[in-house]
């Protein structure tokens, strides 16, 4: 898919709502609705690279899909298992745990997790590329598969619903089927492709769900009943709604998303979030937030640009000439 940098500019104000929640920053209480935004982005840009393929190829190379994220996301995770584990702040068993993508499973029954917390993220997106494709090619093959993914969606919320009836909220918030809803309101918008002629209604749209985002950020508390059952509802299309003014050019939406500074951390962002828990949550145990939080930002960032330009940039021109060979 083209290259757009107001996506890169949304993973930035993704990640530095998660840094800001991890460090314990007062008045963010609901940064860790970032992580929503990433998995909104996620369903969005997966969805699109897949559906642009079946449309040029009339299928999907899943071999080559898996191996583009294999290379693309696991050399800098291992990466930083190896460093923790090797510093001694998380235990061989939680970093097996992580290294396999099933840490969403295994989070739950511990109240604290330690430094490798943040991998069940990593773990619901990694399930959802493993499984999308094979659904995805069986959806578009129906006649309204936009319709289709948003029944899928509403039965995804309803199903989180009955979860919190049952299940302890902290159970809920970590279940990889309690967050379906975020990727797949970023496919229905990849499907969609919902255009404004008038620019001016677009314009009032990105404002609109950036305000709601900015407020579910503000006023939410993570594990609530509220926060799973209804803002995680509000956050999610208003993340898809964002996406839409974002990927327009016109849009001063798109225009913000798109300043330099936010564009280079919004390439940063994955390895950002790596690095950043670890540092944070061995600084929080006996530092107030502002030295948290500047530690946390300094040194995650440093470290992002080393991880970015030794592992993932290589790793990258590894992947495009084994491509170039294969073909």
């Amino acid at each position: 898919m083209l290259y757009n940098p107001a996506l890169d500019g949304l993973r930035a104000i993704s990640i530095l709502a998660v840094v800001a929640f991890h460090s314990k920053v007062p008045l963010l209480g609901g940064g860790f609705f970032g992580v929503d935004l990433f998995f909104v982005l996620s369903g969005f840009l997966i969805t699109t690279i897949l559906h642009n393929e079946l449309e040029q190829t009339k299928g999907v190379d899943l071999s080559r899909f898996y191996w583009n994220r294999l290379v693309r996301l696991t050399p800098p995770l291992y990466l930083m298992l190896a460093a923790v584990l090797l510093i001694g702040v998380a235990t061989p068993g939680k970093t097996l745990v992580a290294a396999v993508y099933l840490t969403d499973f295994s989070t739950p029954y511990e109240r604290s997790y330690g430094v490798l917390g943040h991998a069940w993220s990593l773990a619901v997106e990694e399930q959802f590329y493993l499984v999308w494709p094979l659904l995805l090619a069986g959806i578009l093959r129906l006649p309204r598969p936009v319709a289709v993914i948003v029944a899928l969606f509403c039965v995804a919320t309803v199903w989180r619903l009955l979860l919190l009836q049952d299940l302890p909220h902290r159970w809920v918030y970590y279940r990889p089927d309690a967050r379906l809803t975020g990727l797949l309101a970023g496919a229905i918008v990849a499907l969609a492709k919902p255009e404004f002629k008038d620019i001016s209604q677009l314009n009032s749209i990105g404002r609109a769900a950036a305000g709601a985002i900015l407020v579910a950020m503000v006023g939410s508390l993570i594990f609530s009943w509220l926060s799973l059952a209804i803002t995680q509802t509000l956050v999610e299309v208003s993340a898809a709604a964002l996406i839409v003014a974002a990927v327009d050019g016109r849009s001063e939406i798109h225009r913000a998303l798109s300043h330099p500074g936010l564009v280079r951390l919004g390439v940063l962002s994955y390895a950002i979030y790596l690095w950043h828990y670890p540092i944070a949550t061995v600084r929080r145990a006996s530092y107030d937030w502002v030295p948290t939080l500047f530690v946390t930002a300094v040194v995650s960032l440093a470290l992002a640009i080393l991880t970015h330009n030794l592992v993932e940039l290589p790793m990258r021109a590894f992947r495009s000439r084994r491509r170039v060979l294969a073909s």
